[in-house]
């Protein structure tokens, strides 16, 4: 059975309502009940649920986005499984992703040089902690309105990131492609 609207995960985390799908999991709006906080909830697809391989994949993404701690990056608060589906619990963001925002047509050069800059800042971070995102595109750069009016650029999207060192070392396949290959 699918987690819904109003399921309650860990005992903790009740689901309000949907934010988005995908085809490898779906993003809810839930309220952490001990905080009193709004989280977005990532929960893994069920049809995908039951491969041992993306569930791993799926949990390396919470570990990788974990390990290094910047503005730049979305906070993840928790990460479990939940009747036999795998969830992540994190920093619920305001804004758009720059894929969203391309569709409206190009930024001003100006802008479009913070965004590359931001993004560069961050993935030098990601990058000294021994992790390789692997799949940086426009929908996994996200704008976030922050509440005083500015914008940062987030990075997300850890689910194929390889995380060097230790028992999170290598995963991928030799010969094996990962990421979007447009990009």
């Amino acid at each position: 059975m699918g987690l819904g609207i109003g399921t309650r995960v860990a005992g903790k985390y009740r689901i309000e309502r949907l934010l988005g799908e995908g085809g490898m999991g779906t993003v809810y709006v839930a309220v952490n009940e001990r905080l009193h906080k709004e989280v977005a909830l990532k929960v893994l697809a069920e049809a995908v649920a039951g491969s041992p391989e993306a569930t791993e994949r799926f949990m390396r993404e919470a570990i990788a986005a974990s390990r290094v701690k910047h503005p730049g990056i979305v906070e993840v608060f928790d990460a479990d499984v939940h009747e036999g589906q795998p969830w992540i619990a994190m920093e619920l963001l305001s804004g758009e992703s720059l894929g969203e925002r391309l569709e409206r047509g190009p930024l001003p050069l100006a802008e479009a040089l913070d965004v590359v800059i931001e993004a560069l800042g961050v993935l030098d971070l990601v990058h000294q902690a021994g992790i390789v995102h692997r799949d940086l595109k426009p929908d996994n750069l996200f704008l976030d309105h922050q509440g005083d009016g500015r914008r940062r650029v987030k990075v997300l999207d850890f689910g194929i990131a390889k995380i060097h060192g230790g028992e999170l070392g290598q995963k991928t396949k030799t010969g094996m492609a990962m990421g979007t290959p447009f990009f």
